[in-house]
């Protein structure tokens, strides 16, 4: 690589994408100081460890994002690391590890390097000590031109045009109930709740009383096609919260919150949509960017954890059982699994994403928007159904077969339109309804067999209108369970959802109340 003047950086900061929303702060911080900051964004078709040279070499000084995410990950084992610690000389000024979440193993290597500690600081403190060690660590010779103005580092990236949300502060916020805790819900709270799906938003405002149940009011439903599209998404949800308010006749300051579930990978702590295939979109700093646009604090989760936090607090699964999976089957398909009455996330915070499961491993096996193939969510969710709706129909036509689905537009088919052809006992639709069954037994029956927890919940378009609606279909997808999982599973209770349409929307208006 080529380097000028002008290509020098100060620092270069080195962290793991579940981290990125610290990264964006950390780098606005420095810049904000008239320092100048780059990310890599890697081209992992060549060598790893050379373009971590280069990138290190690019900067004056490095700063590593540490936690278990970067210890666990490639960047960590990089032999440009072990390089700069052989070095003795200013080996505490060339790298600096900021630590940013938890590092329950061995620091290694970089025990040897300069060290700050940002987990337990205030944003003012945080901020403070990095900027001290910053202007310790750059030598005065060495400083390279400042950037024009705070922003995403990198020159070509995405802009951050006001100051990113501390992500320390939703840590703090996020961290709940000790797991000797048992999980509880503060009342009252008034709340609006957000359900952003691949191709809707609703929203409603979500009232829970001292005693009794939820209640949903003001409900707002609108479709979208903002797939890649990361401002206008932001938008239409920001516009959906203040329809809500204007139709309720209120203002920001009478909300205690607002809650978003999303459609994909979410890192409750930092606020940051990592990844949603269904959107195409990545590391979007979802709750932060909202906070800025309402000035109200915004809470995020997955959009099946919400559903999850709604029938753990206030259905029927959690009124009586503390081990169950709730499984919503809408575009895609989820899983919220709950263990001694407290919602699981996993380790990176993707715990449930049952849709990208494997179930077919054949040469034939359906592509999936995650980019791999034979993802159960391609089998059994509303859009396997549409696509295979569409199938159908080309196929009754060309076979002049006598059929309901003969006379629907394969542009239009929607799964409901299935469900009616079934009620009329059309034989092209109960033989697609028999497919998707079979693969939701399927999956299911893995849940069953992999957890073996004491009931299921099962929720979400498909199931209020396929599985309530179809009794064929609610029979076979019994039987298909009952042959596929094991004994000590096959029985195992299936609940449906308690609140319909209205469940993601109420667990996203309880994110910021409850403690899980």
């Amino acid at each position: 690589m080529t380097e000028t003047s002008d290509d020098k950086r100060d620092f270069f900061v080195s962290f793991n994408q579940v981290d990125r929303t610290w990264a964006t702060w950390i780098a606005w911080v420095l810049e904000e100081k008239g320092y100048s900051v780059f990310f890599q964004d890697w081209d992992f078709s060549g060598s790893f460890i050379e373009q971590m040279h280069q990138a290190s070499q690019r900067a004056g000084r490095t700063l590593v994002v540490l936690s278990d995410h970067y210890l666990g990950s490639e960047y960590a084992r990089s032999e440009a690391w072990a390089a700069l610690a052989r070095d003795p000389v200013g080996r505490e000024d060339r790298v600096v590890a900021v630590k940013v979440g938890p590092t329950t193993g061995n620091l290694g290597l970089f025990s040897q390097f300069a060290y700050l500690d940002l987990t337990t600081c205030a944003e003012a403190d945080a901020e403070r000590l990095l900027f001290e060690r910053a202007r310790k660590a750059v030598e005065p010779d060495y400083r390279a031109k400042p950037s024009t103005r705070p922003g995403f580092p990198g020159g070509g990236g995405r802009k951050v045009p006001d100051k990113p949300l501390f992500p320390g502060k939703y840590r703090s916020m996020a961290q709940g109930n000790s797991p000797d805790t048992p999980p509880s819900v503060s009342r009252p709270s008034l709340a609006i709740g957000v359900d952003v799906g691949t191709t809707k938003i609703a929203a409603g405002l979500i009232e829970i009383p001292e005693t009794g149940d939820p209640t949903v009011k003001h409900y707002k439903r609108l479709n979208h096609d903002d797939i890649g599209q990361e401002t206008q998404l932001l938008d239409r949800i920001e516009g959906a919260i203040w329809d809500v308010m204007k139709d309720a006749g209120i203002g920001k300051k009478a909300l205690d919150y607002v809650g978003v579930g999303l459609p994909g990978q979410v890192n409750y702590d930092a606020g940051c949509m990592t990844f949603a295939p269904g959107l195409k979109l990545r590391d979007i700093p979802v709750a932060g960017e909202l906070r800025r646009k309402l000035d109200i604090p915004v809470f995020i989760d997955n959009d099946v954890n919400c559903s999850t936090i709604a029938e753990l607090h206030f259905g029927k699964a959690g009124a009586i059982y503390k081990d169950f999976v709730c499984i919503f089957i809408g575009t895609g398909i989820g899983a919220g699994i709950v263990i001694n009455k407290r919602l699981f996330r996993g380790h990176g915070f993707s715990a449930g994403e049952i849709g990208h499961m494997k179930i077919d491993c054949g040469d034939g096996a359906r592509v999936c928007t995650c980019g791999g193939t034979g993802c159960f969510e391609e089998y059994a969710s509303a859009r396997a159904i549409i696509r295979l709706a569409r199938e159908k129909i080309f196929e009754v036509r060309e076979r002049k077969e006598t059929s309901v689905l003969s006379n629907l537009s394969p542009e239009s088919v929607r799964p409901e339109d299935i469900v009616k052809a079934i009620k009329r006992n059309d034989k092209a639709a109960i033989g697609l309804a028999e497919s998707v069954a079979h693969y939701l037994a399927i999956g299911i029956a893995n849940i069953l067999n992999m957890l073996n927890p004491q009931v299921v919940v099962l929720g979400g378009g498909i199931i209020e209108g396929l599985y309530c609606g179809c009794d064929s279909f609610r029979n076979a997808v019994s039987a298909g369970i009952k042959k596929a999982a094991l004994d000590v599973c096959c029985n195992t209770g299936i609940l449906t959802s308690t609140w319909g349409k209205n469940t993601p929307l109420i667990g996203a208006a309880a994110l910021g109340q409850c403690r899980i």
